[in-house]
């Protein structure tokens, strides 16, 4: 039981790491400057130790979400 609830821990520090990450990534998609967006993604992957393939998934993700909510206003 202890290891389930350790697992449990695991995976929502994990949930909350992803959370906190997916915002951060969306303030730098919306900067409009290059220079930032870069800076901000260098920070971004480090401070949320994300893999690479975590890092990439959500930036996908949210440009997908912010080329949606473009074109709902337009």
């Amino acid at each position: 039981m202890d290891k389930l609830t350790r697992q449990q821990k695991i995976a929502q520090l994990k949930a909350e790491r992803h959370q906190e990450a997916r915002m951060a990534i969306k303030d730098c998609l919306q900067q409009k400057s290059v220079f930032a967006q870069v800076l901000l993604r260098a920070d971004i992957y480090s401070r949320y130790w994300l893999t690479k393939a975590e890092f990439k998934r959500l930036v996908a993700e949210i440009s997908w979400e912010l080329a949606l909510e473009k074109s709902d206003k337009v």
